[in-house]
């Protein structure tokens, strides 16, 4: 606590890295997630850094967002922040998407783009528990064929 002064301001710094990383799945040469093919990279991604670390205790958003307490109103903004950074990739990707004509006009792109980051959130969240990649790859395909569900 020393550099930080309390137990949350460390907890506020570690999650403004956290979604830094959680971003783009510590994998910055995936690109723009504006295709089928680069949103099933990022999944993959996503299930490689789980089977890679991830599953041996990394600290995650989501496990942050388990452990904030509950009066915790500041650090509870800084993770919906930090949700947000997450979710921003995939939500200019599906945007792109559906303006190249990929996905139906009427995709409700908030709502998928909540799709996948739930699916990274609670399969990272499951897969650290039960230390294995099957949530994640489950919750995923899961998601992916949601969003495949709105192709043109």
């Amino acid at each position: 606590m020393h550099y930080f002064g309390s137990k949350q301001a460390l907890v506020r710094a570690v999650i403004a890295r956290q979604s830094e990383s959680e971003a783009v799945v510590d994998n910055p040469m995936l690109g723009p997630l504006d295709s089928f093919e680069a949103l099933r990279a990022w999944a993959d991604a996503a299930v490689e850094n789980l089977a890679h670390g991830s599953s041996r205790g990394a600290c995650t958003l989501a496990m942050l967002a388990g452990s904030t307490s509950p009066g915790d109103e500041q650090t509870r903004d800084e993770l919906f922040r930090a949700f947000v950074r997450v979710q921003s990739p995939l939500l200019d990707g599906l945007r792109a998407m559906r303006d190249r004509g990929d996905l139906r006009p009427g995709a409700d792109l908030d709502e998928l783009s909540m799709a996948l980051l739930t699916a990274l959130q609670g399969g990272t969240l499951l897969g650290q528990t039960m230390q294995s990649t099957a949530p994640m790859r489950a919750s995923m395909n899961a998601a992916l064929r949601y969003v495949e569900s709105f192709a043109t």
